[in-house]
C-alpha cells in the first residue's frame, strides 16, 4: 500500500525545486547588479503569493491544494488564475471535487503530449443573475501545430468519457477553438446540486 504521505511529500519536493529556481534568479540579478531585473522578479513573487492567497480564500483548502499539486507537475507551462472575488467554497461538493481531480489528470496528460512551453489560463466565476451558476474555464494557447492537435485529441477523447459518466460532471460544457490555435473548455454547474428524491 502506498504511503499516504507520499503524495504530499512529492508535492513539497516539487515546490522546493521551484522555490530554489526563483532564488537562483534573484541571486543572478544581484550578481549582475541588475536592479530592474531584480525588481521584476520580486514583483512576480509578490503577485504569486497574493494569487495563492486569493485562491485559498476563494476555493478552500481542498481545491487550493489540488490545484497547486497539479500545477507543480506541469513542466514548462505557466498557469494564470482568474477569480471573481466570490467565496466559492460551498459550490464545491465532494462529487465536483472528484470530477475536477480526474479532469486535471486528463489535462495533465494532454499537456505532456504537447511537449512545449505555453500558457494556461484557469478562471472561476459565479454568475450574478439567478439561477446562479459556477463556471470554470480552461484556456490553452498555442495548440495549432501537430503536437498541439494531439493534445486536443486527448482532451476531447478522454474528457468526453469523463463528461458522460462522472456523477460530479458539469451540467453544460462548451468547447471552442480559436484561429490562433488556442482551445478553451468551459464547464458550467448550478451553484446548488439538485436534491435526490
Amino acid at each position: 500500500m502506498r504511503d499516504p504521505h507520499a503524495r504530499v511529500g512529492e508535492f513539497l519536493r516539487l515546490r522546493r525545486h521551484a522555490f530554489a529556481n526563483e532564488l537562483q534568479l534573484l541571486y543572478g540579478y544581484l550578481a549582475l547588479d541588475d536592479r530592474e531585473g531584480l525588481r521584476r522578479q520580486v514583483e512576480k513573487l509578490v503577485h504569486r503569493i497574493e494569487q495563492e492567497k486569493r485562491l485559498q480564500d476563494s476555493l478552500g483548502d481542498r481545491m487550493f491544494f489540488l490545484l497547486l499539486e497539479w500545477e507543480s507537475r506541469l513542466l514548462g507551462i505557466r498557469v494564470h488564475y482568474e477569480l471573481g472575488g466570490e467565496d466559492l467554497r460551498s459550490a464545491w461538493s465532494p462529487k465536483r471535487v472528484a470530477f475536477f481531480r480526474k479532469w486535471l489528470r486528463v489535462l495533465e496528460r494532454a499537456i505532456a503530449a504537447w511537449e512545449t512551453e505555453g500558457d494556461l489560463e484557469v478562471s472561476f466565476r459565479v454568475s450574478a443573475s439567478r439561477p446562479r451558476t459556477l463556471t470554470v474555464v480552461f484556456r490553452l494557447r498555442g495548440t495549432a501545430d501537430e503536437v498541439g492537435h494531439r493534445a486536443r485529441e486527448i482532451l476531447e477523447a478522454e474528457g468526453k468519457s469523463l463528461l458522460k459518466s462522472h456523477p460530479g460532471r458539469p451540467q453544460r460544457v462548451v468547447v471552442t477553438h480559436t484561429t490562433s490555435g488556442g482551445c478553451a473548455f468551459r464547464f458550467v454547474w448550478g451553484t446548488r446540486e439538485r436534491s435526490k428524491r
